[in-house]
């Protein structure tokens, strides 16, 4: 997924989604721990308590929630 502002958008979508009853949300990560992406997740988190899209939205999501990073 591309957009200008993905945390916006999963954030509207999250309780859509839970009207829906959905047995499972995998959503990638987005950084893996490693080379350029590693600079990019400190930036990104630098500022928040969270440190994962799982501990970001988990909460808000009422059925089983998976993320994962570079799995094809």
């Amino acid at each position: 997924m591309s957009d200008s502002d993905p945390m916006a958008l999963i954030e509207h979508l999250l309780p859509k989604l839970n009207e829906k009853n959905l047995a499972f949300l995998e959503l990638s990560e987005g950084f893996s721990l490693e080379g350029r992406d590693a600079k990019l997740r400190k930036e990104f988190y630098e500022n928040r308590t969270e440190k994962s899209f799982r501990e970001i939205f988990k909460r808000k999501f009422n059925g089983a929630f998976i993320t994962n990073h570079g799995l094809t």
